[in-house]
């Protein structure tokens, strides 16, 4: 079971220039129970105007951040998928109903054979949808750009 960690108020964090700690920050982010890189994002965009009085949005710093906060999320991705024999397209599209949820009220888990039917699922998905845009199939099977969930947690 995990631990439930809280994240930190607005008023905590208005005031953690002055006197906080850097785990601090580590510690509200954990807390505020975002997994998706531009939810994680887009709370630091929050805190900078908090924190600072800043709006970073769209500004070189924020090209920075949301570059080093994706390849944060690619890499522990990479080294999951490449532990699982995966590529890391179809683990990202295979747990991206739990990614997009994050902490918030639990999904059923699928367990490694469930999550072995997702990525071949969506290996077969990305291969279609390749196909289709190559011009070599007439009629994509999966037309939409969202990889559904297809696999119960009791497979």
């Amino acid at each position: 079971m995990r631990k439930v960690i809280k994240p930190m108020s607005d008023d905590e964090l208005s005031r953690w220039p002055e006197s906080g700690d850097e785990d601090d920050i580590h510690i509200h982010f954990e807390g505020a129970g975002q997994w998706f890189w531009v939810d994680i994002r887009n709370e630091w965009l929050r805190l900078n105007k908090l924190m600072f009085g800043k709006n970073m949005e769209g500004g070189d710093e924020d090209i920075l951040a949301c570059g080093a906060i994706a390849q944060a999320s690619n890499g522990a991705l990479s080294a999951v998928s490449a532990a699982l024999g995966v590529s890391r397209d179809a683990l990202t599209l295979a747990i991206e109903d739990w990614l997009c949820k994050g902490d918030g009220e639990p999904l059923p888990p699928v367990g490694f054979d469930g999550l072995k039917i997702r990525c071949q699922e969506a290996e077969k998905w990305m291969e279609d949808l390749r196909s289709y845009r190559r011009g070599k199939d007439d009629k994509c099977d999966h037309p939409q750009l969202h990889f559904s969930n297809t696999t119960s947690a009791a497979q």
